[in-house]
């Protein structure tokens, strides 16, 4: 009788925990990267002026960035809320998105108040999804879906009040400025 060889059998494939300090660095350069990402988009769509009130194919193209910026920063605060710990790292990484939001659509008083508003609206949002997290036993979405309206609401804020900038003769609060979409002049 011959000997049948036994099969071969391939090299086991380890698993290489990533550490926690790589993890998270990983995390908050997302968050930064995608709220700087926002905060340009932002600042071209401020620049574009009245370009984006024409049904033209440059200003759905510039609506679609911006649809997709607001789902990255979305996308990157709930997985930073979710998967990073502690929660003070979570305040710490929205923090550096603001000042990144800041130093991209430029330093000024208005900038500064949206950047506070979109770290207040981070705090706000990563606190709630731990609060959820901690209260329920199994993984749930709930948390997310449930703190995320107020992230989108402040970012939609910030994105159509950043348009606003006072410039020249025209920068009294109530003015139109050049730039200013329609909808930030029925707020205001």
């Amino acid at each position: 009788m011959q000997k049948v060889a036994a099969p071969r059998r391939w090299p086991a494939i380890k698993i290489v925990a990533i550490p926690k300090l790589v993890k998270t660095i990983i995390f908050v350069a997302l968050l930064v990267a995608a709220t700087s990402y926002l905060g340009n988009t932002s600042r071209q769509i401020g620049q574009a002026g009245n370009a984006l009130l024409s049904f033209s194919p440059d200003s759905l193209l510039m609506f679609v960035w911006l649809l997709l910026a607001l789902v990255l920063v979305a996308t990157t605060a709930g997985l930073l809320a979710v998967l990073v710990c502690p929660l003070w790292v979570c305040f710490v990484a929205f923090a550096a998105a603001s000042l990144a939001w800041l130093f991209i659509c430029g330093l000024n008083l208005i900038n500064l108040v949206l950047a506070l508003l979109f770290f207040l609206a981070g705090f706000l949002y990563s606190r709630g999804v731990a609060r959820g997290l901690r209260e329920h036993i199994t993984f749930t979405m709930h948390p997310i879906k449930d703190s995320q309206p107020l992230l989108f609401i402040v970012l939609m804020i910030a994105i159509s009040v950043g348009e606003y900038h006072p410039r020249g003769s025209s920068g009294a609060w109530g003015r139109k400025c050049r730039g200013q979409s329609w909808w930030v002049s029925t707020i205001l």
